[in-house]
């Protein structure tokens, strides 16, 4: 009964434990004290006695190691650094002193590598500098590195050469003189500007900025490095720093830098009218409050941000090299970080300029509290990002114990691609670039930067990597340029039919000697059947070969063939691997092969510099009168804009220089023998009205009209194997009674080669001037004479070529409806032959648009039409383009 009662009374109190739980809480809270009083008060149970000795609990403190850090810089303990200090605190990283080597971050506000030796520091210490951070940092270098994204800017004083001629060209522009040792900017006249200050320079002033409600701003984006080799660059993507000129920028006065330069006591982005409402009210940060009052104007932020991260990403790929060669210097690369701000500034066409950037940003809250939020942040970031910030209990940055480490990062966080590493060629060879990260291609030291890149990546928070450019942005980039150019993606070739034919009939030839040639390889496979073509694989970016190929057939019998007969045949010391193509990767590489088709050169193809003056003359004179027109225009108004440029251009170019010179006379805008000179200043100009001197010239040179021997002229005096292609228009007289002769011939191909030039046949003595235009030269005789070049009755070459000339006849003569007709459709008519070139044929339709209303009109109504006709397909096919 006793035990029953119990069960029933247990029972009863489990019900009332469910009915009111803090009741229960209360009461076993009580029996335990009761229990610890009975315990610890050593009292009797009849309590007449005091006990006689009293218990004294006793606290143990232990004390917990914890990762330290240590500051650097003139003013360790300012406020400058408040924020940083409380992130660390919060993070468990205790502040030592610096007279200690056992420290794990060292915090440098300034930079630290001239007066601390960080050469040998250990694997796990952490530095927020780069050594060389300069060279992104420093102002001068900054400015006038060439980069879209960066006005022009100008060393003083060894660039003032350059300056002068640069705002003598652009005579609207503005310029400001910048110290980079000091932040006081103000725009100058160019009489103000010290040209003798090596310490500044000078830069052109973005006059149109982006205005919000008549403030123009700078952007402040917060960018992290955490490695130079292999190169990753990161921004901070939970808010921009926006500051805003306290004075609106117009009316414009240079004097006032308020309205044009950001000071500390900038105009915050909570008392921009148009942007408190979403900054205070709606609780958005400075980015977002800046994109909603950009898309409520009616366009698209997106715009400035793509900007932003490609002119950051471009700055550090161009000063990468420079930081990884001071690197190299330090006993590990993995000891560093870089955080900096980038400064930049918009303007009213949502361009982006790249304008300086910080090495140590401010990051105090002193001047705006509500900054510090902000500032917080994105130190929080960057120390989670770099591995400062850990939810690991440790005691220092140094490794953790192995099964720790796995458990952060294991093989299969960094394995990749499994179906192309389990394939040919990567299970063969780790030589292809494609293969070398596979897992049994990777040393220590790549498992080592992939952790770090996988740990960074998992860490990020809102920072946002731009460098390498993550595979969402890969892929978005693709998309846009298949659409631009409507071709169809790799997938959808990988899957054409033809692929998968040519793939059946192909095989994979791996480990290939890298010296081995198609021409060799294709003999070897020759030997079991007809082969179609070798194609060698080679590495877009450095031109390589890959070390493998791939050898089609007719038939896919013969690749069986191949595959049985070949497997393991020694070539160059190697035994090639033929296997079959029919894999995704290999149908990939041969659809890559089959697509691939060489850039049409925007300069035209490729010749050698001896003949490069030839060619241009002959390209010049195909061109219709209006292009070269056209082409004058735009030079001279390049030379009209911008100077600068203009030379440059024509310095960089020669051959542009060279063309624009021929068409000067083509157009008779200049004489040719002030031409001649032009080219050849260290001779004289030739006498062009004296005959070809009868002697025959010399191997590699020419005999002068004395008989005396004279070798050909180059630039800088050189005169081994040059071969002078003038321009025969150069070298012809315009006055009347003169003999004309190409200065081409005057070496012939082999001159330069020990073997004697040919004398050109000089003209006859009665003949009549060559002119210098070429319409009004003598026409090949298969495409009809042109009226206003030769009168019939006369036989000599017309004064004005615009008067109408007339036969015999006393109608106009001009090429037949026949000729016409050939020479715009290509016809096989006569009088114009079937191998008529199209230079023929262009020279031909442009006698005809030369003819004026009234020769047209005075002709035969079938020919009439045909030129009418002509010409109305011409203007037409010119509006089309």
């Amino acid at each position: 009964m006793a035990d029953k009662r119990k069960e029933v009374m247990k029972k009863s109190e489990d019900r009332s434990n469910i009915d009111d739980g803090s009741k229960t809480r209360s009461t076993h809270h009580k029996r335990v004290e009761e229990d610890r009083a009975s315990f610890f008060d050593l009292r009797t149970t009849t309590g007449q006695c005091k006990p006689e000795v009293q218990f004294v609990e006793k606290k143990i403190l232990s004390h917990e190691a914890r990762p330290k850090y240590w500051v650097f810089g003139r003013n360790p303990t300012g406020g400058h650094l408040l924020h940083v200090h409380n992130v660390l605190q919060r993070l468990g990283v205790e502040q030592t002193s610096n007279d200690t080597t056992e420290w794990d971050l060292l915090w440098a506000h300034d930079y630290p590598f001239r007066k601390i030796n960080l050469q040998r520091m250990k694997r796990y210490q952490l530095v927020n500098h780069f050594p060389g951070s300069g060279y992104i940092t420093n102002k001068v270098d900054l400015s006038t590195t060439k980069l879209q994204y960066i006005p022009p800017a100008f060393k003083l004083p060894a660039e003032s050469a350059q300056f002068r001629e640069y705002a003598a060209a652009n005579p609207g522009k503005q310029f400001v003189q910048k110290n980079n040792q000091h932040r006081h900017i103000q725009i100058k006249a160019i009489e103000e500007i010290d040209f003798s200050n090596n310490e500044t320079f000078i830069q052109e002033f973005v006059d149109d900025p982006l205005l919000v409600d008549g403030y123009k701003f700078d952007i402040g984006v917060y960018t992290v490095i955490t490695s130079i080799d292999p190169l990753r660059v990161y921004i901070y993507k939970g808010d921009i720093l926006f500051r805003y000129c306290p004075v609106p920028y117009y009316p414009f006065d240079a004097s006032n830098v308020d309205k044009y330069i950001v000071g500390d006591d900038y105009l915050p982005t909570w008392e921009v009218p148009s942007l408190g409402q979403y900054y205070t009210k709606y609780g958005f940060g400075m980015k977002d409050s800046f994109d909603a009052y950009i898309r409520s104007t009616g366009r698209d932020p997106s715009m400035i941000w793509e900007q932003v991260e490609d002119a950051i990403r471009l700055l550090v790929l161009k000063k990468e090299p420079l930081l990884a060669g001071l690197l190299s210097r330090y006993a590990s690369k993995r000891n560093f970080f870089e955080m900096m701000r980038f400064d930049l500034v918009v303007d009213s066409q949502l361009k982006v300029y790249l304008m300086e950037a910080n090495m140590s940003p401010n990051l105090s809250s002193a001047h705006f509290k509500p900054n510090r939020l902000l500032y917080e942040q994105v130190i929080y970031h960057l120390f989670q990002l770099v591995g400062v910030g850990s939810s690991i209990r440790r005691d220092s940055f140094r490794k953790q114990q192995p099964d720790t480490e796995v458990m952060l990062t294991s093989l299969k966080n960094l394995a990749t691609a499994a179906n192309q590493c389990s394939e040919l060629p990567c299970t063969e060879s780790c030589a292809p670039i494609e293969c070398q990260l596979c897992s049994t291609c990777l040393e220590e030291t790549d498992l080592d930067d992939l952790q770090h890149a996988y740990r960074e990546h998992i860490n990020r928070g809102d920072m946002k990597r731009i460098f390498p450019v993550p595979k969402t942005d890969q892929h978005r980039l693709i998309i846009r340029s298949n659409i631009a150019i409507n071709k169809p993606t790799m997938g959808d070739r990988n899957h054409d039919p033809g692929i998968m034919d040519k793939s059946m009939r192909s095989v994979f030839v791996g480990n290939i000697p890298y010296d081995a040639t198609e021409e060799a390889l294709k003999e070897i496979f020759c030997e079991v059947g007809l082969v179609l073509s070798m194609k060698l694989v080679y590495d877009r970016e450095t031109g390589k070969p890959k070390g493998y190929g791939f050898c089609e057939y007719k038939d896919k019998e013969t690749a069986l063939s191949a595959m049985r007969n070949l497997n393991g045949y020694v070539f160059g010391g190697r035994p090639l691997r033929v296997d079959n193509a029919c894999t995704e990767k290999s149908r990939m590489e041969m659809a890559a092969l089959l697509h691939v088709t060489r850039a049409e050169s925007p300069y035209g193809d490729h010749c050698s510099p001896q003949h490069a003056p030839e060619v241009i003359t002959k390209h010049v004179s195909s061109m219709p009168p209006e292009r070269l027109h056209e082409l004058m225009m735009q030079m001279k108004q390049l030379v009209q804009t911008n100077l600068f440029e203009a030379r440059h251009l024509l310095v960089q170019n020669p051959q542009l220089a060279y063309a624009l010179l021929q068409v000067q006379v083509l157009t008779k805008a200049i004489d040719p023998a002030a031409a001649y000179s032009f080219l050849y200043k260290s001779q004289s100009s030739p006498n062009f009205s004296e005959q070809f001197p009868q002697n025959q010239p010399q191997a590699g040179g020419m005999q002068g009209n004395s008989g005396q021997f004279m070798p050909p002229f180059g630039a800088n005096g050189n005169t081994e194997n040059f071969r002078p292609n003038v321009d025969p228009r150069l070298g012809r007289q315009a006055a009347s009674g003169g003999n004309d002769y190409d200065h081409r011939n005057r070496f012939a191909a082999g001159g330069g080669s020990g073997q004697p030039a040919q004398r050109p046949t000089p003209l006859p003595q009665n003949a009549a001037p060559f002119p210098t235009d070429p319409r009004q030269r003598p026409v090949d005789p298969r495409m009809g004479k042109d009226p206003r070049l030769m009168n019939a009755a006369s036989g000599h070459f017309a004064p004005n070529a615009n008067q109408p000339q007339t036969g015999a006849s006393g109608r106009p003569m001009v090429p037949s409806a026949a000729s016409l007709s050939a020479a715009s459709s290509g016809l096989n008519l006569d009088p114009l032959p079937s191998d008529a070139t199209d230079q023929e044929k262009a020279a031909l339709i442009m006698q005809v648009l030369q003819l004026s209303d009234e020769q047209i009109n005075l002709l035969p109504p079938e020919q009439r039409n045909s030129i009418l006709v002509l010409k109305e397909q011409i203007v037409r096919s010119t509006q089309i383009r």
